[in-house]
């Protein structure tokens, strides 16, 4: 199945507000950030795009909002049947229901801390011009400040 590439514009996102663009390639309607300047002026807005030059692996990794937080013993029942999965963890996900954070690297050297889709990772570092969407949070969760 092969992913839709069309651009996505600022009327696309404003007409369908409950669907997710996250990894389509952004529009030229779409405000763009060359770093750490521009983003914390722009703090107010939903969705920015930025053409990274860089990605950096930080090895952490929150769990995916879809994934189940509570794992299953077999062939147990009652109240020791289960466990809650770590919320963030560092290391290899085997299981694949972790997100990872990576550091993108601005056209300016400063850093932003985001999580997006895997072959998106895999362009920015073979070296591809990738202009990614981002949408933005109020700030890093407290938790995870343990791990950086």
């Amino acid at each position: 199945m092969k992913k839709d590439t069309t651009e996505i514009t600022m009327d696309d996102i404003q007409s369908n507000k409950d669907t997710s663009y996250i990894g389509h390639p952004a529009g030229k309607d779409i405000p763009r950030i060359s770093g750490k300047k521009d983003f914390e002026d722009l703090i107010n807005l939903d969705k920015v795009t930025v053409e990274p030059k860089n990605i950096i692996a930080t090895g952490v990794s929150n769990l995916k909002v879809w994934e189940d937080p509570y794992v299953k013993k077999a062939g147990t029942r009652g109240a020791g049947a289960g466990s809650r999965c770590r919320q963030i963890i560092k290391g290899v996900d085997l299981l694949d229901w972790y997100n990872e954070y990576y550091l993108l690297e601005c056209p300016d050297g400063t850093y932003i801390l985001a999580q997006m889709p895997e072959k998106i990772v895999k362009e920015i570092q073979k070296g591809k011009k990738v202009s990614c969407m981002l949408l933005m949070t109020s700030g890093i969760r407290s938790i995870l400040r343990l791990f950086f």
